[in-house]
């Protein structure tokens, strides 16, 4: 069973309620930053652990 409420912005929550004494929790916990990317002006994703250190590592002196 599934409740739906609005949560303080507004918008529709699906929250999942498998136990009628436990507290309800959000389905979705994904953290929405587009505003927070819009409003600095900059993007925020990530790169992976390899990969960042794989670009750190090109054209440096460090030994092989």
């Amino acid at each position: 069973m599934c409740i739906f409420f609005n949560d303080c912005a507004g918008t529709c929550v699906e929250v999942a309620d498998t136990d009628v004494d436990a507290t309800p929790r959000p389905v979705n916990t994904r953290l929405d930053i587009h505003e927070t990317e819009q409003r600095l002006g900059i993007t925020l994703d990530s790169t992976g652990f390899v990969e960042w250190w794989i670009e750190r590592l090109k054209g440096s002196s460090a030994p092989e």
